[in-house]
């Protein structure tokens, strides 16, 4: 026996792949039909097994490519889910990793051990093979409470984009009028918009197109939304703390 290897059982590792995109009213998620027996032509994520000497998010890239024919170029890790009986092919433990697609290179095709690949609105997806059912469930969960302390939108919405294109994602996201408005307006005051023509005053009568500030984009995303570069809480323009409405929770999609 070469050393260092013991006598323990030991489970199988996969990748998952939650990709989502934004076609100007809805979320979406990307689906695969599977090919054979576990769950054979049921949908759920793109993933698969790990190779023996490959990085889990090498191996997301690849199952995600090889499976769907696209390419993400970030992606997240996630979460594990390793619960006993999740797999009926024995002990299995995914790893699961999120991205974003913009709509306009959302087309896909089915490889591999997928024959099929397609995308599903959040609030449509069929039932999903293994545990992805619930998967998705945390991940929107998941995404609705990120939205609310870091800038999401920079992968779903166009280059250069409107308030209105900025609110209907975040109505899309939070599934609440209330907290997408006062999202934008976070977004507003925490100086990630720059006018897409490079007028200012474009800014201050919020019409025109507008993009991020990718500078300020990626701080943000490490400190909060509700600070400054300094760290020191946003304020409102009588000097008051912005704070999130009070409002009722939505339940993510199932």
């Amino acid at each position: 026996m070469p050393p260092y290897v013991y006598e323990f059982p030991r489970p199988a590792v996969t990748v998952d792949c939650i990709i989502s995109s934004f076609d100007g009213e809805r979320m979406w998620v990307l689906l695969i039909e599977r090919k054979k027996d576990p769950y054979a032509s049921c949908w759920a994520f793109p993933g698969g097994f790990i190779e023996i000497d490959e990085p889990l998010e090498t191996a997301a890239q690849r199952e995600l490519l090889e499976e769907t024919g696209l390419r993400v170029a970030d992606l997240e890790q996630f979460r594990a889910y390793g619960a006993p009986g999740r797999d009926p092919r024995g002990r299995t433990v995914a790893v699961v990793f999120y991205g974003f697609c913009p709509w306009e290179k959302r087309q896909v095709r089915g490889g591999d051990d997928a024959k099929n690949a397609a995308w599903y609105p959040w609030d449509r997806v069929p039932p999903l093979a293994f545990d992805h059912d619930q998967i998705l469930t945390d991940f929107c969960r998941f995404l609705r409470l990120k939205a609310q302390v870091a800038p999401v939108g920079r992968h779903l919405l166009p280059k250069n984009f409107t308030l209105s294109q900025l609110h209907q994602l975040y109505q899309a996201i939070m599934g609440e009028e209330t907290t997408a408005a006062y999202l934008c307006q976070l977004i507003k005051k925490a100086g990630l918009l720059l006018p897409a023509s490079g007028d200012n005053s474009t800014c201050k009568r919020g019409n025109g197109l507008f993009r991020f500030d990718l500078r300020r984009y990626r701080l943000l995303e490490r400190v909060g939304l509700h600070r400054n570069e300094s760290g020191r809480p946003l304020r409102d323009s009588c000097g008051k703390k912005l704070r999130r409405p009070a409002g009722r929770k939505q339940a993510p999609p199932s």
